[in-house]
């Protein structure tokens, strides 16, 4: 049954075949006619090749290229994560920089009050009552006050002979002398002295007193500047005996 349904189909298609080529031969315009529905047959073929080749080898290489997008598109969110990390490091770093010039805005206001308080309060050292008032006492009226605790020492309770010496600087274990309130010769002469200037040099710095006076620094060692001094009385002394005679 089969073969022969397979005979009729071959005896149809030869007798087909031989009418279209009689056609072909006995019109041209069939001829044309026919060409161009099998060219247009065999474009639709090849059309349909080239879409299946297509479809496989995208089929095939579908797991490459999504492997590949993702890691485009990883590395376009790291870029875009470093890009944006770098601005905002920029940004602390400028924030870092204004806070410190602030910083340092504060610190030089600071130091110029501070050396404003400086200058404006006195540089006198602070003294007690008792001390100030013994100060100021006369020189006869301390040696009187002495005297007088000097006699009654023996009878004054433990301790208060070191409690005198240190708020009032009376020392009452031996004989006491208050010091005159006139300063010495030999102290001015040691001042006119360490005044010159090739003895010692004022401190560039004249903002920063020390007890109401100039800080100088001495240009040589204590002990030369001793002798200097020495001789320079030495001096004096021959001048002055020269004058007299």
């Amino acid at each position: 049954m089969v073969s022969c349904h397979r005979s009729n189909t071959q005896r149809y298609d030869l007798k087909y075949r031989r009418k279209i080529q009689f056609r072909r031969t006995i019109s041209k315009t069939f001829d044309r006619e026919f060409k161009a529905k099998q060219n247009a047959r065999q474009r639709k073929c090849r059309q349909r090749k080239k879409e299946a080749q297509r479809e496989t080898t995208i089929a095939l290489a579908s797991p490459a290229t999504k492997r590949d997008s993702r890691k485009a598109e990883g590395i376009k969110r790291r870029r875009a994560n470093i890009r944006k990390l770098k601005n905002e490091n920029e940004k602390l770093l400028d924030k870092i920089q204004q806070l410190q010039n602030e910083n340092l805005k504060m610190k030089r206001l600071l130091s110029q009050q501070h050396l404003e308080k400086i200058n404006t309060v006195d540089t006198t050292s602070i003294m007690s009552t008792a001390k100030l008032f013994t100060n100021n006492v006369s020189p006869p009226a301390k040696k009187r006050a002495t005297k007088r605790l000097l006699n009654k020492k023996k009878n004054r309770p433990r301790g208060s002979i070191s409690k005198l010496r240190k708020r009032l600087g009376v020392n009452l274990s031996k004989n006491y002398n208050p010091p005159s309130n006139t300063p010495s010769t030999l102290l001015e002469d040691i001042e006119e002295f360490l005044y010159q200037d090739d003895v010692t040099k004022q401190a560039p710095d004249k903002n920063k007193p020390l007890h109401g006076k100039q800080i100088r620094y001495m240009l040589n060692h204590l002990s030369t500047i001793r002798e200097t001094f020495n001789s320079s009385g030495d001096d004096l002394n021959k001048q002055q005996k020269s004058d007299l005679s």
